[in-house]
């Protein structure tokens, strides 16, 4: 039997810390593409991306997490911390 597909990627980026995106296909409302990242200074924080509940939102929240980029990770932790950055001050 094959393994199973992979459902989380874990990025290590020199001062944005630890990136992780995972695809919880078994979400309560339907698929979510979640980004977690913790930077230095910061707990753990989360960002969720929902796609509908249905075959298709399936489909394509695993594309989306298949198509994922390490500069894509980066993109997105990065705004994630420049926002948590603005609600600190």
């Amino acid at each position: 039997m094959p393994p199973p597909e992979p459902f989380c990627k874990l990025h290590e980026h020199s001062e944005l810390g630890q990136i992780m995106v995972l695809l919880d296909e078994g979400a309560e409302n339907g698929p979510q593409i979640r980004i977690h990242v913790r930077s230095p200074g910061f707990s753990v924080c989360c960002l969720d991306f929902p796609y509908p509940d249905s075959d298709s939102g399936l489909d394509e929240a695993r594309e989306a997490f298949g198509a994922m980029t390490e500069q894509q990770m980066e993109a997105v932790a990065s705004e994630m911390i420049a926002l948590m950055a603005v609600d600190q001050a």
